[in-house]
């Protein structure tokens, strides 16, 4: 059996991912019309795993009417391109990503590599933490037919109507699906049950920024719903979502304080970042280094941190209290 049913009309096909993670779950809707929520990543294995979970329910990708991405991560909408029949859906923060998505790739890439001397990232380490970037190429691919989800509160044709949430924060065009009648929540990778998902890396022209700021604040969102289970972008559903998320929100109030006490009274974002993250390597390495880049920004929003000096193009913190 390649599928579980979640709750009626939802199926989840688990698919592997080549990252250190739990499956992708991509979730099949069944209404009136048949849709797929998140695909899996682009590689012959996954592409069969995901027809032998759609096989096990009567169908071939063939029978899906809409392919609804979560959020632009390869290991979500790798295989989004395979469904050329499909009218394909994201976030309208993801759309750049996905309508081309090596030409986003390389960009990004660009951007963060003119960034990693302003981090305090030594030579030596820059290729090793962009490699990464690089070796998503591969991953996913573009979707030239690609529309948003923009302006569409309700989404219907698949069982009783689901409510399209907006939730950015781990990319820009996060999105969610709710299910008014019975409380489901699929949350993407938002909410997840054992790890805190990183926040995005934000370009915007030539400048980046963290998606942590808008992440808490969809958190908040979140809690307003009367949720009875979520189904996450990877790993088994849960319940009691509104403890989940209090204990997201304790996670980074209690990283805040440690990027800065690791700070003191001086210290770069590689310097912060390789004595919270001791021996990682390059995957981890960057994604560290966006996740105290987050914490960094919101500590300078709040003035809880300032910049110190601006020389030789490292950017230096500091503590603005004791």
């Amino acid at each position: 059996m390649h599928h579980r049913q979640e709750a009626p009309g939802i199926f989840r096909i688990p698919v592997q991912t080549p990252f250190r993670m739990q499956p992708t779950n991509a979730y099949v809707l069944k209404g009136d019309r048949v849709g797929l929520l998140d695909t899996g990543v682009n590689s012959p294995q996954v592409w069969d795993e995901l027809r032998a979970g759609l096989r096990d329910l009567g169908l071939a990708p063939g029978d899906i009417d809409t392919v609804l991405v979560s959020h632009a991560h390869v290991d979500h909408d790798g295989l989004a391109h395979r469904f050329r029949q499909a009218e394909v859906l994201i976030g309208g923060g993801d759309y750049h990503k996905l309508v081309d998505f090596p030409g986003h790739m390389h960009a990004f890439a660009d951007i963060v590599a003119d960034h990693m001397p302003a981090w305090g990232v030594p030579t030596a380490a820059m290729d090793l933490l962009m490699a990464p970037l690089l070796e998503l190429l591969g991953m996913s691919a573009s979707v030239p037919w690609v529309s948003t989800f923009d302006g569409q509160m309700l989404l219907e044709g698949f069982g009783e109507p689901y409510r399209v949430l907006r939730l950015p924060g781990h990319t820009e065009g996060g999105t969610g699906l709710y299910r008014e009648s019975d409380g489901v929540l699929l949350a993407g990778d938002h909410v997840l049950e054992k790890i805190t998902p990183n926040p995005g890396l934000v370009a915007e022209s030539d400048s980046l920024r963290s998606g942590l700021s808008d992440y808490v604040d969809s958190l908040t969102a979140l809690q307003e719903l009367d949720v009875s289970i979520v189904l996450p972008g990877h790993g088994a559903a849960f319940p009691g979502l509104r403890t989940r998320l209090e204990t997201i929100r304790e996670h980074h109030a209690e990283r805040l304080r440690e990027v800065e006490r690791r700070v003191g009274v001086g210290g770069s974002l590689f310097q912060v970042t390789n004595a919270m993250f001791p021996g990682i390597d390059s995957m981890n390495g960057f994604l560290a280094l966006t996740e105290v880049f987050g914490h960094m920004q919101v500590l300078m929003e709040t003035g809880r941190l300032e910049i110190s000096e601006d020389g030789d193009e490292v950017v230096v913190y500091r503590r603005t209290r004791p």
